[in-house]
């Protein structure tokens, strides 16, 4: 088989006999890339010609087998990273329907990512058979159909049948959340349902929301419901067919194996929105900023990393413990730095400014928007006002807190925004 990405072929692969042909260098998947190691392979007279020197032989058959073996090693891991995490919401339930195998091993997991061709929502990659006469355009899930059964599996825990096999991006989903694709009007919207009891959904569009108010690229979260579940979040695939996104969890990889320290790497790509996130997470309490969720763009045409994608997975934001810490706890990103630590140095290296007044109908509740605000007074984005007796009364609606600053060359980004927010909401109240 080869690995595609899109209609270029950048490896011949084959698992049995332990052949892995690197075609395209700058274009092989990121934690790939310098790891498949070219094999020197000998011709029949030259392999004769070495058993006449049994020491040249050994040493020759040890390097050839350690090479088979290390590329065999790095590919299977690459394939095994690519498919749904086992301990996803209803990830198992979905294998026992396609009657996949649950192993963990990375030889398992590979054959998961074998059987959807290698196929994700997140980048233009994917495997094609040998002798096959697929192209792009017949695997592509951005603009293939999708499966509704698979939907219904994965986001509400349906049991179901599955007839055939079905082009489906949720062998592919990491999320541990109940979570399913969805195509409406042409664009493509991954379904989040929150825990029951809890209240995922929303901290998601409050966060999203609130992210609008500042100039940190991020995506935009809408309520979402169907016919089993109201209390449900979407949002718009990031991924195109000319970017593709790459994890700081590939990008670290990468790194470690050839020697880079990961956080100067990806600093040197794109320091501005790394500070930016940093100082959001610290704001919002965000305790969830794991590798997996955040990185890159990485071009389909060059292989390049361009700047990090937008922000994403904030519904673990306003965690208890890291409000009520006043170093905001530890930073997942500085390792050994608390967030505030981070935030306060990340404030002075980057243009993190307000584009719209944030308001207190935008958080969840009172705590939260009064933990938001205090920090980000500290770090001197906001400031307390006081309020007149009307407004202490409750008699007219003021705001506690002000900006300091609202950029003016963004005076009408509110106004857009509510105007972009408030279509999508009705065509969202429409279809209910």
């Amino acid at each position: 088989m080869q690995l595609m990405l899109k209609d270029k072929a950048v490896m011949n692969v084959n698992i049995d006999e332990n052949v892995y042909e690197v075609l395209e260098p700058e274009l092989v998947p990121f934690p790939l890339r310098g790891t498949i190691k070219r094999l020197d392979e000998k011709s029949p007279e030259e392999l004769q010609k070495l058993l006449s020197n049994p020491g040249e032989y050994e040493r020759y058959t040890k390097l050839r087998d350690n090479i088979r073996d290390k590329n065999k090693e790095f590919f299977l891991n690459y394939l095994a990273r690519r498919t749904l995490s086992l301990s996803g919401k209803n990830h198992k339930k979905l294998l026992n329907t396609l009657d996949l195998d649950q192993g963990r091993t990375d030889f398992e997991r590979a054959k998961i990512a074998i059987y959807c061709k290698g196929t994700s929502m997140e980048d233009n990659y994917w495997l094609k058979p040998e002798g096959s006469e697929l192209k792009w355009e017949d695997v592509d899930l951005k603009t293939n159909s999708l499966s509704e059964i698979v939907a219904q599996i994965t986001l509400h825990g349906k049991s179901l049948t599955i007839q055939g096999t079905p082009r489906t991006p949720e062998l592919a989903n990491k999320g541990t959340y109940a979570q399913a694709w969805k195509r409406e009007n042409g664009r493509n919207f991954l379904y989040k349902k929150s825990t029951k009891d809890g209240n995922e959904s929303e901290i998601e569009v409050s966060v999203s929301r609130i992210l609008d108010c500042f100039n940190v690229p991020h995506v935009k979260y809408l309520p979402a419901s169907d016919d089993e579940s109201s209390d449900m979040c979407k949002c718009e695939n990031m991924a195109t067919e000319d970017l593709n996104v790459v994890t700081s969890t590939d990008v670290s990889l990468y790194c470690s194996r050839h020697g880079k320290d990961p956080l100067q790497f990806m600093l040197d790509i794109d320091s501005e929105n790394i500070y930016k996130m940093c100082i959001a997470d610290y704001m919002v309490s965000n305790s969830d900023r794991h590798s997996g969720n955040w990185g890159f763009y990485m071009s389909s045409a060059t292989g390049s990393l361009l700047c990090c994608h937008p922000l994403f997975d904030h519904n673990n934001a306003f965690d208890k413990g890291d409000m009520e810490a006043s170093d905001g706890g530890p930073s997942k990103v500085f390792k050994g730095k608390s967030k505030r630590e981070v935030a306060d140095m990340a404030i002075k290296r980057c243009k993190f400014e307000c584009i719209a007044p944030v308001t207190r109908d935008m958080f969840p509740g009172k705590g939260e928007y009064e933990n938001f605000m205090k920090r980000a007074c500290e770090l001197g984005l906001y400031q307390r006002q006081k309020t007149g007796l009307l407004g202490r009364l409750g008699l007219r609606h003021e705001e506690q807190y002000v900006p300091v600053r609202i950029t003016s060359q963004t005076e009408d980004y509110k106004k857009k925004l509510d105007i972009l927010y408030q279509d999508d909401l009705e065509e969202h109240d429409h279809k209910d």
